[in-house]
């Protein structure tokens, strides 16, 4: 994989925007993953607006070889959980 753009730890509170998280680097229509680091699963939603912090969405397991791959545009990933996660351009 390439350089991280950034290993963050994300909100169990409430969902919070990769944008967000990477301080905007990702440009638009580029590909990143997304890899859970921490030993618990964390929420994921590709959505136009932040979805309700109720919400489940998909989860990204605590397995390093499975990371979500993500397509940047229109909507945005969200992500919520406990721990820290790593974003890097695909």
């Amino acid at each position: 994989m390439a350089d991280t753009l950034s290993s963050v730890e994300v909100s169990p509170e409430e969902y919070t925007s990769v944008d967000a998280l990477t301080q905007g680097a990702i440009l638009q229509g580029s590909e990143y993953y997304i890899q859970n680091l921490s030993k618990y699963p964390i929420n994921a939603v590709i959505s136009i607006s932040k979805p309700s912090s109720d919400f489940d969405g998909w989860k990204i397991p605590a397995d390093l070889s499975r990371p979500l791959i993500v397509t940047s545009g229109e909507n945005t990933c969200w992500l919520k959980g406990f721990g820290k996660v790593s974003i890097q351009p695909a």
